[in-house]
């Protein structure tokens, strides 16, 4: 059985879990101590598909390490049939590529405050670098802790 974990752990958590004997029998076989440690996954924004990023802002919420505020300088990244880039009404398959084609959101955050700071826009200037800050202090962090029972 596989149960896979959305939960988000502190650092220091999920690196205590993944580190963690399987356990203390001596009988226990290299296998089973392999899949009890679990498997550490990290965030990782400069190849992200806009369908993580999606998963990932929602979480980061729910969790409370992420505002409403700080996400909505992501929104506008994830590709939707109501709001299409390339006009019209996107196919099935269209959309799906697009929104499971990873990209880097650290470099699309600093090219956006670059095009702020070009047109004098100070406010989402702000708003997008407290954003690239708080993607930026998560990078390369724990988002979740997959554990084989």
């Amino acid at each position: 059985m596989q149960v896979n974990s959305t939960a988000f752990y502190s650092p220091y958590v999920a690196q205590r879990i993944s580190t963690a004997p399987a356990s203390s029998t001596s009988n226990s076989s290299a296998g089973t101590a392999d899949q009890a440690a679990g498997r550490v996954s990290t965030y990782d924004f400069a190849n992200m598909s806009p369908a993580q990023m999606q998963d990932t802002m929602n979480g980061l919420i729910r969790s409370g390490r992420m505002s409403f505020d700080d996400s909505s300088s992501l929104v506008g990244m994830i590709p939707t049939a109501l709001a299409w880039a390339g006009g019209g009404t996107p196919s099935a398959a269209q959309l799906d590529s697009a929104r499971n084609t990873p990209m880097d959101f650290l470099a699309t955050l600093q090219a956006g405050i670059a095009g702020a700071q070009s047109r004098g826009d100070t406010h989402n200037a702000e708003t997008l670098t407290r954003t690239l800050e708080l993607l930026q202090r998560l990078q390369g962090t724990p988002s979740g802790v997959d554990v084989v029972a």
